[in-house]
């Protein structure tokens, strides 16, 4: 007999140092059931059942944009993996070299107005 939990709740939560699964269990009638129970699995088949995935229908827009603004989304910080780095890199081409860059910022930003 197969047995499916659906349920609302953060999983990265810590208690007691250790790690546990606080929310509701998932009825007839909420979005989530409706949408996953009894259709296929939104997710590839894998030896450990619990899986994660994202939807935005239900994240409730949790992801944004990257910054970088390659268009992908992002549900941690303001830019996916490494792409703060193609950001700094791609408005410094923008001004010329990295010495170019930084005369540039020098004068833009003096030191004096940084707090």
């Amino acid at each position: 007999m197969e047995r499916t939990t659906i349920y609302s709740g953060n999983p990265e939560e810590k208690r007691d140092d250790r790690y546990t699964i606080h929310g509701r269990i998932l009825s007839k009638g909420h979005p989530v059931f409706d949408k996953y129970v009894g259709h296929p699995s939104p997710v590839s088949a894998a030896r450990n059942p619990v899986r994660y995935f994202e939807d935005a229908e239900f994240d409730d827009n949790a992801g944004r944009l990257c910054r970088c603004g390659c268009g992908e989304m992002t549900t941690r910080g303001d830019f996916v993996s490494g792409h703060d780095q193609k950001a700094i890199h791609e408005r410094i081409a923008r001004i010329g070299t990295v010495a170019e860059f930084l005369d540039w910022i020098d004068i833009v930003r003096p030191a004096s107005l940084r707090s």
